[in-house]
């Protein structure tokens, strides 16, 4: 007998049958692989992992316009230097998709999104509101690739291109950005912008060597040892000399933490060492992690509101085999505001780029398997679990108002999140 309904009542059948389909589709879209990445240790190899696995397959995009199931326009999207962004259906209604879990959300908006031709693997916020983008496309002219520049005012639902001073590059050097304020962008250490990347202009040359890390510069790591990128000076550098002698840098965070803190990492004599700075770079106090079973490749920190981590991953080997691109090889905690640290028990086979400590003291990562997944720690020195009821994910990028994680849902979306609890998928791919 078919369904009575009560006129009073609105008929929500439709609806429910659509949200019900697109679940459904998103659930069985088949993700790519990345259990064949052989390493992803250092940025360059990583970005072109995500660059060459976007020639792949065109994967198509169902949206909910009315009561009509609509495709969303093919790809590729605009050049580099194209004014205007190339959107999907500006008719979409408003939905928006959530997977819970752990606390934790992902949020997915139906909405116009503008896409960009290849995969984007730069991705930088500034604050809530100011976001940039780089997207490299290899597809068909390898090693050489087409560079996009993207920005977006209002936190990542609208974005627009504009012209790169770098249109193209091998999938070897692509250009990093730096944010050195709201407005103030450094493409490949070469080229400076002063206005959210409207104009550009050649970065002028090396300033003398500093002492101390003025206000509002950015850390990074160079062939001769730890630089410093001076905020208001055209995208100038400089070399800091204060580094402890005999540290070889392999890692430095960005900017400071919360307390104003500056965190690099690095070896000495061979061994893993964690060097921090309260006076801007003037001073620093090392500490030893213990020795670790296989080859040390990096170490990130993660510095929360009472807690400290040190995720070390390396090339661990099982059977005189590489387990994972990025494995970690020991995870560490400090509850002393940096003055030592214990190992974590139980810690997840690997990591991809940096992890992300929550305000209730728990960390959340994505964990480097076949297919990619989410993983959070207890809070304690023990313990942690897998996200199920979580999208897959391919890695997470701290910026400087929060956290990117890439490759969500196994496809080149983004997802943006201030503080890790709460993630929204960005306007762009």
């Amino acid at each position: 007998m078919p369904e009575l309904l009560d006129p009073f009542e609105p008929d929500d059948r439709i609806e429910r049958a659509l949200a019900e389909s697109r679940s459904h589709l998103l659930g069985n879209i088949p993700q790519p692989g990345l259990g064949s990445v052989s390493a992803r240790a250092d940025a360059v190899r990583r970005r072109r992992r995500l660059i060459t696995a976007a020639g792949g397959t065109a994967l198509a995009v169902l949206t909910i316009t009315g009561v009509r199931l609509a495709a969303a326009p093919a790809e590729p999207g605009p050049g580099p230097a194209a004014p205007n962004p190339y959107t999907m259906n500006a008719s979409l209604t408003s939905h928006t998709s959530t997977w819970a879990g752990e606390g934790i959300e992902v949020l997915a908006p139906d909405r116009p999104n503008l896409n960009v031709p290849g995969s984007l693997y730069d991705v930088e916020f500034a604050d809530d509101r100011h976001g940039y983008a780089l997207a490299a496309d290899c597809r068909t002219t390898l090693p050489t690739c087409t560079l996009t520049f993207a920005r977006s005012e209002d936190g990542g639902d609208e974005w627009q291109t504009l012209s790169s001073p770098i249109p193209t590059a091998t999938s070897e050097t692509l250009p990093d950005l730096v944010v050195l304020n709201g407005t103030e962008l450094v493409l490949g250490g070469a080229w400076h912008s002063p206005d959210s990347g409207r104009t550009w202009a050649a970065t002028p040359v090396d300033d003398a060597p500093l002492t101390a890390i003025p206000a509002n510069s950015r850390l990074f790591v160079a062939g001769d040892g730890l630089r410093v990128r001076l905020a208001g000076s055209g995208g100038r550098a400089a070399k800091l000399t204060t580094v402890p002698a005999g540290f070889t840098v392999r890692w430095a965070a960005q900017g400071p933490a919360r307390d104003g803190a500056w965190w690099i990492t690095g070896t000495s004599e061979g061994k893993p060492q964690i060097a921090v700075s309260r006076d801007a770079g003037r001073t620093w106090l090392t500490t030893t992690l213990s020795v670790l079973n296989g080859e040390v490749g990096n170490i990130r920190i993660a510095t929360g509101k009472d807690e400290i981590y040190a995720v070390v991953t390396g090339r661990a080997t099982v059977d005189g085999t590489h387990q994972a691109a990025s494995p970690i090889l020991g995870l560490f905690r400090s509850t002393d505001n940096g003055q030592s640290f214990a190992l974590f028990v139980g810690f997840p086979p690997a990591a991809a780029e940096d992890t992300v400590p929550l305000p209730d003291g728990r960390l959340l990562m994505a964990v480097d398997t076949d297919p990619g997944t989410w993983w959070v720690a207890a809070s304690g020195q023990q313990g942690g679990s897998k996200i199920t009821a979580l999208p897959q994910v391919s890695r997470v990028h701290r910026t400087g108002a929060g956290y990117v994680a890439f490759g969500v849902w196994g496809m080149d979306w983004t997802a943006f999140s201030p503080d890790g609890m709460s993630w929204r998928r960005l306007g762009v791919r």
